[in-house]
């Protein structure tokens, strides 16, 4: 620090420091001032995201049990995730890439110029916690399906590639992000439940 203050830390840089550790993304972190983002489902008790934490070993063992044996080429495990709606009827079935480690989640799919219809990806977060996702570096619209850990759909966005900046926000262990219309299309609400094979 420049001002002699050796070991402290004024409140605009520890604010500045959280700021940037808060983000999690598809591609990008928070920018101020950006509009709010499309969505379903209600509203957040707040706004504050929490941060995206590096997986223990403990938890880096929990994570990869929800995805298959199957690895591609790309190093993403593939997994089939199933959508139900409140009764439990089937609404939908997508095949993912699931996003399981720290490096993962922040790329998301933002190196994927497009998806096929009934693909997707499965973020994994260590815990259930607030998460924050953002479009930086999209080439498609998204749907970005909140989930917590008992699979109960928490939040549904709508999400455009030119909102780059605005972050999608909601409590969450899981995010499902398919090709935007999809929960439209399959009949997707929040309080449903989405699952991994």
């Amino acid at each position: 620090m420049a001002d002699g203050r050796a070991g402290r830390w004024s409140r605009r840089e520890v604010l500045a420091g959280v700021a940037v550790g808060a983000s999690a993304v598809a591609g990008c972190a928070d920018s101020p001032g950006s509009r709010a983002p499309a969505e379903t489902g209600p509203d957040p008790p707040d706004s504050t995201a929490t941060p995206t934490r590096e997986p223990t070993d403990r938890n880096s063992e929990t994570e990869t049990e929800t995805a298959t044996e199957t690895e591609a080429d790309d190093g993403y495990e593939r997994t089939t995730v199933t959508a139900y709606d409140a009764n439990g009827t089937e609404l939908a079935t997508v095949d993912v890439r699931v996003a399981d480690t720290s490096a993962k989640r922040y790329t998301g799919l933002s190196d994927t110029d497009a998806l096929p219809p009934d693909e997707g990806m499965w973020f994994v977060h260590p815990e259930e916690g607030r998460q924050a996702y953002v479009m930086r570096g999209m080439s498609f619209p998204l749907d970005i399906v909140f989930v917590d850990a008992n699979g109960t759909v928490t939040r549904i966005f709508h999400a455009d590639v030119a909102e780059t900046g605005a972050p999608y926000r909601a409590r969450a262990k899981y995010v499902l992000e398919v090709n935007r219309g999809w929960a439209n299309r399959t009949g997707l609400e929040t309080g449903d439940r989405v699952e991994p094979a």
